[in-house]
């Protein structure tokens, strides 16, 4: 939905909630995790096991909120741990398929020369898996040669041959809440002009498995 179908949701008075992203110019209830500091987690648990050439693997639906508070976890667990090479890995090419994209973006990368990294942080689990196929295409083992850690805790993840270690958002209780909330705003307690809006920020957990 682009912004113009939240801004008519408004002017109609129907309620709605952000759940894992913001808008910047829509106010309404948001329940989201700690993204910076789901981000932080993992990369400092790179940091932890010995690496220092650690990349972040980007998605196609950069800018969004979501995504910038990662970056920003990434990039200051390096600043603060005394890593200055910060490397992003994206594609100008968008795509709506996540795991093609990571492949595609790994791919090109590679093609154009050593591999120059031992860790990747994808912003997605979606993403960590197609980087995962090209990477041991590329006869990459991992996690051997190449770490790597994405974001969700999908269910495909303990199935893979090597399981990825990955940032746990609470979805269970981010979906119970957002619909509390959205009842709350549904049954009459209309926001006013002076109210204000929930703004909740659930804590992640780095799910470590065999990945690193």
């Amino acid at each position: 939905m682009d912004i113009g179908c939240y801004l008519r949701l408004k002017k109609e008075k129907i309620p709605f909630v952000f759940i894992d992203r913001r808008i910047d110019g829509i106010d309404t209830d948001i329940i989201t995790t700690d993204d910076f500091m789901g981000a932080y987690e993992a990369t400092s648990h790179f940091i932890s096991l010995g690496h220092k050439k650690i990349v972040l693997l980007n998605g196609p639906e950069y800018p969004c909120s979501t995504i910038e508070k990662r970056i920003e976890g990434y990039t200051t667990a390096l600043k603060n741990n005394g890593i200055k090479d910060t490397k992003i890995i994206s594609l100008s090419d968008k795509t709506l398929d996540q795991k093609k994209y990571g492949y595609m973006a790994i791919k090109k990368y590679l093609a154009s020369g050593p591999l120059d990294f031992t860790a990747v942080f994808a912003i997605n689990d979606s993403l960590a898996i197609g980087a995962y196929k090209a990477l041991v295409e590329s006869g990459a083992r991992i996690p051997e040669d190449v770490a790597i850690i994405g974001y969700n805790d999908d269910e495909m993840d303990q199935y893979l041959d090597v399981p990825l270690t990955t940032i746990s958002q609470p979805k269970y209780e981010m979906g119970k809440k957002s619909m509390e909330l959205l009842l709350k705003r549904m049954n009459d307690e209309v926001v006013k002009a002076g109210d204000t809006y929930e703004n909740m920020v659930m804590k992640p957990n780095l799910i470590i498995r065999k990945s690193c």
